[in-house]
């Protein structure tokens, strides 16, 4: 062992074996250079210093570490650094420069800074000075092979991402010192961590990515933020009865997530907080909650979920390709449903739209292939393009008659109907809207109608349109086309009002069908005659199939297809 011993305007005593702790006393900050020559700084593997540190000697200890004031890679071997008898002092050189932030890092009295020892890769362990009261924003992030961190008992705050991607597999939080955002993010191998009465909230990040199986939430806990369990293998969730708001993305990728119990106080469920955890097979969300945004899209084996009774929106992507879910109740109060809120929900058989609604938005129900049929009732003014797309069991549509547009895709592959009618007041069919309904015969057109789109009809099997508009709507390239590449089907015939037939004759698509005039105020003309025609089902305004007539209006289907409104009095 050598001892070498330094006289100058600092002294220090310096012990320095590299099989073993070296040790130095620095008198005056801004010296260590002093003690540790060129060659020796990236040998050393284990070092304890006493003394005064400023951000000149914070530029060393970095690159005895692995990394360098501008932030790139050295040689440096420093696996365990012990600095509990030194102190961090203000002054001497910035010891870390972000030349793409464009700033400068200074040390600050007492305070392990911001990014002081970030992306130090070779620290293994490291225990800081005994007075420190502060550790900054991301002070220790990207220590891939950190473990082993000591906190002395005057630490007041540990601020955003200090810890994250670090190696930690447990940590001693500190009772009294506040959570910060993104903490121990990314941190892989933590798997445990104990919260105490003190922790109210969990910021944003806090545990994303940790590889915590079990968490237990204090009695005090209000609030969980965003992504803050995100990818995390936590198994089942219990929360305590004080927590009112989960934030967005709060759950999401927790793909071993079986088990959930939802406090009867909460309020708020923040948007994707559930997604993606595939395991998932039932949730049931309390009234308490108010505010629900697309909490549980592409939860996988999702089959039955509660939503509360006074919802009055089901927000964008709320089961989002959610494959088996099969069962849901429908909100009495429901006004609104957002785009892609049931898109592929393969199993889902029945959804009834409640009266109140007025919005459903653009893929709302896309591929619901087992829904066995669509009602919107007539409060409903708007859906959104490819709402209804691919709901290929659905054998029954009724549109409302407060609708003035069928937009884009809408119910194209809808291949079970065989009968349709756009109610009065549609003044436009969109492109493709009804394309491949590959069992549509029969199509009854409002005198409403002024344009048809591009291919809104190809590919049915249309024996019979009842066109009761006196003037030949617009209509796009093949809008009634075949596969075949003919403009209409094969034999259709299209009925159109006395005395306009001469101007279907000359319109153009409408010229090429087989065109014969009827009298609009003769309804046989447009309804079977059959005198076996039966009642093949009865739906009350919200969609529901009931058994006999009930007060208020009633929606009945008809075995020859015909669908009608009747109103009983209350």
């Amino acid at each position: 062992m050598r001892n070498f011993l330094f006289t100058a305007v600092v002294v220090l005593s310096t012990t320095i074996s590299f099989a073993q702790t070296t040790t130095i006393t620095v008198d005056n900050a801004g010296k260590l250079s002093s003690a540790i020559n060129a060659e020796q700084k990236y040998k050393i593997t284990s070092l304890k210093i006493k003394g005064e540190l400023n951000g000149t000697d914070i530029i060393l200890l970095r690159e005895m570490a692995g990394i360098d004031q501008d932030n790139n890679p050295t040689d440096g071997k420093l696996s365990e650094l012990d600095i509990a008898e030194a102190k961090i002092v203000e002054g001497g050189e910035a010891y870390l420069s972000d030349f793409n932030l464009n700033i400068d890092f200074f040390t600050a009295n007492d305070e392990i800074g911001d990014r002081m020892f970030a992306d130090c890769k070779q620290l293994i362990s490291i225990t800081i000075p005994q007075n420190t009261i502060a550790i900054g924003d991301s002070a220790f992030i990207n220590c891939v092979n950190l473990t082993h961190l000591t906190l002395p008992a005057s630490i007041k705050q540990i601020r955003t991402y200090a810890f994250a991607n670090t190696a930690f597999t447990t940590f001693d939080y500190p009772s009294n010192v506040p959570l910060s955002e993104g903490l121990f993010d990314g941190c892989k191998n933590l798997n445990a961590f104990s919260l105490n009465s003190n922790h109210t909230v969990l910021p944003k990040k806090i545990f994303s990515g940790t590889n915590i199986t079990n968490i237990v939430f204090p009695e005090t806990l209000t609030e969980i933020g965003e992504s803050a369990f995100e990818y995390c293998p936590l198994k089942s969730l219990t929360f305590p009865s004080t927590l009112k708001s989960i934030g967005n993305s709060a759950f999401r990728e927790c793909n071993k997530l079986e088990q959930l119990k939802i406090n009867d106080r909460l309020e708020s469920i923040g948007y994707l907080a559930f997604s993606y955890c595939e395991m998932l097979e039932s949730v049931f969300i309390p009234n308490s909650v108010t505010h629900l945004e697309g909490a549980f899209s592409n939860c996988k084996k999702l089959k039955t979920a509660h939503l509360p009774e006074g919802l009055t929106e089901i927000s964008n992507s709320m089961f989002d390709r959610c494959d088996n879910l099969k069962t849901v109740n429908v909100p009495p109060m429901l006004k609104k449903i957002g785009d892609l809120a049931f898109q592929n929900n393969t199993k889902l058989e029945s959804f009834p739209i409640p009266k109140h609604v007025t919005t459903i938005g653009k893929k709302a129900f896309s591929n619901c292939k087992s829904l066995s049929e669509i009602i919107l009732p007539d409060e409903v003014t708007s859906i959104g393009k490819n709402c209804f797309e691919g709901c290929s069991n659905a054998e029954t549509i009724i549109l409302s008659k407060s609708l003035k547009e069928i937009p884009e895709n809408a119910f194209s592959y809808c291949e079970s109907i065989t009968e349709l009618e756009i109610v009065s007041g549609i003044t436009k069919i969109d492109n493709k809207a009804f394309m491949y309904c590959e069992a549509l015969e029969k199509l009854t057109l409002p005198e409403s109608v002024i344009s048809i789109g591009t291919i809104a009809f190809i590919g049915s099997m249309l024996k019979n349109i009842y066109n009761y508009a006196t003037n030949p709507a617009e209509c796009g390239k093949k809008a009634f086309g075949t596969d075949d590449d003919e403009e209409v089907p094969e034999g259709c015939k299209l009925y159109v009002p006395k005395g306009t037939k001469s101007k279907y004759e000359t319109a153009d698509i409408w010229s090429n069908f087989e065109i014969e005039e009827f009298n609009t105020t003769d309804i046989s003309s447009n309804k079977s005659q059959n005198n076996d025609i039966k009642e093949t089902a009865r739906y009350n305004i919200n969609g529901q199939k009931i058994q006999s007539k009930q007060r208020g209006i009633n929606i009945i289907k008809m075995s020859d297809g015909h669908i009608s409104k009747m109103s009983y009095p209350k």
